[in-house]
């Protein structure tokens, strides 16, 4: 476990790791990308659920890539898209779960509630350093360029697996 320092200078104990759960692991939270079209990549925050019960766990995941292929640019051809789900379903290392866009805000000002559920992703990890991101958009305004998009992505872990 870590630690956690406060501002004020306290200090809260941290909590000790989730065990592996429904093949959702701690260690498999990190960046992760496909070699093949480097620059663009998922980062994932994985708890696991908990043993009794209490907790079905939580899959997030930031999604950064690019315009899709045929699609008029935007001025930054740049997209963030969000994962977010339970692992309530969970089972041997894959789960579905929604993913979001936000648009519009700018840095440093008022947070904006401008997230959409434009479709959903299938994550699925088959070691602490290989997994699969398997999309489909949904056919609205809202998914953008994405829109009617669907595919599948091989990732692979940025950085070493820790225990």
């Amino acid at each position: 476990t870590v630690d956690c320092q406060n501002a004020d200078g306290s200090v809260d104990p941290g909590a000790p790791a989730q065990a592996a759960a429904n093949g959702f692991a701690a260690n498999q939270s990190g960046a992760w990308y496909q070699p093949a079209s480097s620059g663009q990549g998922m980062l994932f925050d994985v708890r696991p659920a908990s043993a009794d019960g209490s907790d079905a766990g939580l899959l997030l995941g930031g999604w950064f890539t690019y315009d899709p292929a045929a699609a008029a640019d935007d001025p930054t051809a740049q997209h963030w898209f969000l994962l977010q789900g339970d692992l309530a379903q969970a089972s041997a290392g894959s789960v579905e779960v929604p993913i979001y866009r936000v648009t519009g805000g700018r840095f440093d000002h008022n947070a904006t509630h401008n997230a959409h559920a434009v479709g959903y992703a299938q994550v699925q990890f088959s070691a602490c350093d290989r997994g699969r991101l398997s999309y489909r958009f949904d056919s609205t305004g809202l998914a953008g360029a994405f829109a009617g998009k669907q595919g599948e992505i091989q990732l692979q872990r940025l950085s070493p697996c820790e225990p």
